[in-house]
């Protein structure tokens, strides 16, 4: 009788270890979206309001006036996003809402892979993302 308790609680422990192996992976169903993500600060390295300017990507100009709804891309506070795939660099001329500090400059983009619901599940996007710190403008 003990013989056959052992050899059922191994058979069943085999079972269950196989399960847990052969299981696919679940995934679940978070969205994203592929771009370039700025984090804009002003020159006292506080979230940086309001901006305007223009993004431009291996050619491509986007402008943004984030105090109105006037803008080519996503302002969510101090982050601006720009929904692209993919691109060489970035330029940008960025400007805080009351003038006093700008930004300038140009930026290699390096796309990485994002993959929200883990790895081996769908969506995979791919994200860049930078910070940039408004300077004040000594002519203004």
């Amino acid at each position: 009788m003990k013989t056959s308790a052992l050899l059922l609680l191994a058979a069943l422990l085999a079972a269950t270890s196989f399960a847990a192996c052969g299981t696919p992976q679940a995934c679940t169903e978070i969205g994203c979206s592929s771009g370039v993500s700025l984090t804009v600060y002003d020159s006292e390295g506080q979230p940086a309001m309001d901006v305007r300017g223009t993004l431009i990507v291996d050619g491509e100009q986007y402008g943004f006036d984030c105090s109105g709804n006037t803008s080519e891309l996503l302002c969510d506070g101090n982050i601006l996003f720009l929904p692209v795939e993919e691109g060489e660099a970035l330029n940008f001329f960025i400007v805080s809402g009351d003038a006093s500090e700008v930004a300038s400059g140009e930026i290699s983009l390096e796309f990485e892979s994002w993959a929200p619901n883990g790895e081996g599940c769908e969506p995979v996007c791919l994200r860049a993302e930078y910070a940039i710190t408004l300077v004040r403008d000594v002519d203004g």
